[in-house]
């Protein structure tokens, strides 16, 4: 399953999500992309303010603070 994860350096909550997204590895076969909304004003200006964002397909699944749980919930559907 392809996963677009949307980050930027200096974020504990990107930190946490990153570390969830390789537990949930060890669950579901994933191919994470990593973007720093740093690098692009269209996505900074779009997530500034909900960093760390789980993207699957066209879709946020999820944002901000979220667990394990919530994120194998939502990586399984």
């Amino acid at each position: 399953m392809q996963v677009t994860f949307y980050t930027k350096a200096g974020c504990p909550l990107c930190e946490e999500a990153e570390e969830l997204l390789d537990e949930a590895r060890d669950h579901l076969p994933l191919e994470i992309e990593k973007l720093d909304i740093l690098r692009d004003d269209a996505l900074f200006q779009r997530y500034r303010y909900r960093v760390p964002v789980i993207r699957v397909g066209n879709t946020d699944v999820l944002e901000l603070k979220f667990t394990l749980d919530e994120l194998l919930r939502v990586l399984s559907k």
